[in-house]
Order: C-alpha cells, then structure tokens, then sequence
C-alpha cells in the first residue's frame, strides 16, 4: 500500500527550466476559447474502441 503525499514543490521552479532548456513553451494566455468550443463529435464510442484493444489482453 502507498500513501499519496503532495509534491514537495508547486512546480514553478521546474517548469521555469523547461521553458529555459527549450522542452516546454510559455502559455500566452487567452486560452478560454477552448472551453466555450463544443466536444467533437466522433463516429466511434471511445469506450468500444478501448474495450476492442484490450480485449486480447484480459
């Protein structure tokens, strides 16, 4: 059994670095556009498909 404890940091620190050693870029905000966009619409259920790869491996 483990214990789920929070990172000891708030992850400014590393994410800064990111940035710095070109792995991550800065947001440049307005992003809420995002959220007002409606879900896509899909021709297959994700779940369907999820249980067809799996299913040789159960």
């Amino acid at each position: 059994m483990a214990r789920l404890v929070p990172a000891a940091t708030d992850g400014g620190d590393a994410r800064e670095r990111l940035v710095k050693q070109g792995v991550v870029r800065p947001g440049r905000g307005g992003a809420t556009w995002i959220l007002e966009e409606p879900p896509m619409a899909l021709p297959v259920s994700i779940s369907d498909a999820l249980a067809e790869d799996r299913a040789d491996r159960l």
